[in-house]
């Protein structure tokens, strides 16, 4: 028997072959968790370090010893440089998800890149090119860069500020 790999609008799609549908499924599945999880850091870090960053300094009437201070700033920065790989392998595994199921949209199902102009320049989970500001092309790997590289130039420079004050 003949497989169809042809998608008709309004029809489930054909099941079989190991259900390459179920794999669709779980691909676009992991792909909008590992986007969720990172979008719950990109907003926790700034948010944890901020504070952190404040209750540190606070008036010296109250203010922490000069040793647990830099010692916390020292494990603060090293925690979200921590979290930083992590979340850089979470980068990866969902490019790695976004490619199978590019490879599926393609292969599978028939889905093909239509001419330009016409309709959406890439597929589903094809890569769309970053929008360019002052030059430059910001993605999400560079916004990360950037948003935990402050958050541990914060921690350190707590530290480095009350060693040196």
């Amino acid at each position: 028997m003949e497989d169809n790999h042809e998608v008709t609008p309004g029809q489930p799609f054909p099941l079989g072959q190991g259900d390459l549908n179920i794999v669709y499924q779980e691909l676009c599945a992991h792909t909008r968790a590992t986007d969720e999880i990172s979008l719950k850091l990109m907003t926790a870090i700034p948010l944890v370090t901020g504070i952190g960053i404040v209750l540190l300094m606070r008036s010296p009437a109250t203010a922490v010893p000069q040793v647990a201070v830099v010692l916390l700033s020292l494990f603060a920065a090293l925690v979200t440089f921590a979290i930083y790989r992590w979340e850089r392998k979470n980068m990866e595994n969902c490019r790695h998800f976004r490619q199978w199921a590019a490879f599926l949209e393609q292969d599978y199902y028939g889905l093909r890149q239509i001419e330009a102009g016409s309709a959406p320049s890439v597929l589903p989970h094809g890569r769309i090119p970053p929008p360019r500001r002052f030059g430059l092309a910001w993605t999400k790997t560079e916004a990360l860069r950037l948003l935990y590289g402050v958050a541990v130039l914060g921690w350190l420079s707590t530290g480095l500020y009350v060693t040196v004050a």
